[in-house]
Formats: structure tokens, C-alpha cells, sequence
């Protein structure tokens, strides 16, 4: 569903997980900004209502929203830059989306892993470790044959982000193999990073994301090397800004034991 105006956005806002019952939505930093105002609406509805107009920070998760329609809600902030204070925020000043986000369907709400854990092993380096995913992380009509009292032989997804404001998740193993837990190299965003996984497929939501993780705090002692660091918010890679289930799951995985890959416990 579009929104039933047109906006000529500066910015995009992006959506990081959606819940049963809450979003949560990230916007860029903008200049000069002293304060944002932070309005939404349900997708049916023509008038935005105000969530706050005193916000300092560029990322919240609003709960406790009820959507019987399952249209969606929209979301926009304005910002209020400094000395302009007593000036209101212009429709081409509001930055906001394309795309209705949706709450995620309590049914599915129940096959979602658990977040990951992220330990950092030294400058720029974490170890991403999660638990084990289990049949019960997927439908049971959906569940790979003959494992449904056994473990998922199926690899995992993971994504990641650096904790910016406007910055989207960031698609990094699509599928991967092994033991429960990568090493992460290369990640010199100094307000840190965030992980989330689930098992590949797309059939079932990403887990909720990691606690955010600093492992490259500014003075850190370390030389950056040109060329290799990660600049924050910027990336090649594909970015998500969703939590759609979105793809089929692969016809290896349907049924039986698909071949296995060699163990890959490093990956940049």
C-alpha cells in the first residue's frame, strides 16, 4: 500500500523488526537536528497522530500497536533544526517510507529464534554464537521429513547492521553451515554493531537482534588499515529493511539430508 500523498523525502526510514505488537523503526541523523517529532498512522487512516515531538535519538520501537485491518501502519519524523525552532516542518521536510510495515502474525511469532550472542575477541573482531534451532523454530507441516523430534539439519541466515541511525540490516551469510557460532572481521563502526539469524529458508522471522556490541571504540589505540575499514552505514552488500517472510524454502531442505559444505568458521 502507498501512502496517499507523495512525500519528496531527503531520507528513507527504515523498519528493523517487526513483533505481534510493535515496530521498530530507524531514520538518518539529520544536521543541526536538536529534536525530532515522531508520528504514525495506520494505513486506513488519512491523519498522522503524534508518538512524540521531544525525541533526541533516531531509532524506537513503538508497542502495543493493534492493526485488526493487517493494512500496516506509516510512519514519519520531522526534524527540528536549531534556529529554526518556532518554524514548522514542511510536507517536503518529513522523512518517512513507501511501504506499509506490518506486524508480524502471532503464529508466527512462535517459531522465532532466540537473539544471538556477540562476544568481541579483539579490535574490530566479534564472535556471533546463537542456540541451536529446533523443529519446533519451524511448522510443522514445514519441518524437513523425519525431523520433527530431532535437530534442523538445515543452515542458518544471519544478518547484521552498525548501530546508525537510517542504517538497514545487511545481508551477510545466506547460508550458512557448521557449528552454531562465525567470527566477524572488519567491523570498525565505533557505535557498534547489531546481529540477528534464523534458519535459511525465509519460511519464519529473523530472531529479535543482538544487544548492540562495541568493537571498535573510538580511541581504541588501533590503526585502521585504508582501505579495509568499514565505514558506518555505508555497504555493497544487499540491505533489508524488513522482517518479510520472503522465500520459499530451497528444495534441498524439503525432505531427506541435503550434502553438507565444509566447515567455514571465519567469514568477513
Amino acid at each position: 500500500h502507498k501512502a496517499p500523498f507523495k512525500l519528496k523525502r531527503k531520507y528513507n526510514m527504515k523498519l528493523l523488526g517487526s513483533d505481534s505488537n510493535a515496530l521498530t523503526v530507524t531514520w538518518p541523523v539529520v544536521p543541526g537536528a536538536v529534536r525530532y517529532v515522531l508520528e504514525y498512522r495506520l494505513t486506513c487512516q488519512t491523519n498522522f497522530e503524534t508518538l512524540s515531538d521531544q525525541l533526541t535519538v533516531t531509532q524506537i520501537k513503538k508497542k502495543n500497536l493493534v492493526d485488526h485491518t493487517r493494512q500496516g501502519f506509516f510512519f514519519r519524523v520531522g526534524a527540528v533544526v536549531a534556529g529554526k525552532e518556532h518554524l514548522p516542518i514542511l510536507d517536503s521536510e518529513w522523512i518517512t517510507h513507501d511501504n506499509a510495515y506490518k506486524l508480524l502474525e502471532p503464529s508466527l511469532q512462535l517459531y522465532r529464534m532466540q537473539p544471538p550472542s556477540v562476544h568481541k575477541l579483539a579490535y574490530g573482531v566479534a564472535l556471533v554464537e546463537w542456540d541451536e534451532a529446533k523443529p519446533t523454530n519451524l511448522p510443522r507441516e514445514l519441518r524437513p521429513a523425519g525431523q520433527v523430534r530431532q535437530r534442523i539439519d538445515m543452515p542458518y541466515e544471519l544478518q547484521y547492521r552498525p548501530h546508525v541511525g537510517g542504517q538497514a540490516w545487511v545481508a551477510w551469510l545466506p547460508e550458512y553451515r557448521g557449528k552454531t557460532q562465525v567470527q566477524k572481521n572488519n567491523l570498525t563502526c565505533p557505535t557498534g554493531y547489531q546481529f540477528r539469524v534464523r534458519p535459511t529458508g525465509g519460511l519464519t522471522p529473523f530472531s529479535q537482534a543482538s544487544p548492540v556490541v562495541i568493537l571498535a571504540p573510538r580511541g581504541g589505540g588501533q590503526q585502521e588499515h585504508k582501505g579495509k575499514a568499514q565505514q558506518c552505514g555505508t555497504t555493497t552488500q544487499q540491505q533489508y529493511d524488513d522482517d518479510e517472510v520472503r522465500l520459499p524454502l530451497p528444495a534441498s531442505h524439503k525432505g531427506g539430508k541435503s550434502k553438507s559444505r565444509a566447515l567455514v568458521s571465519q567469514q568477513d
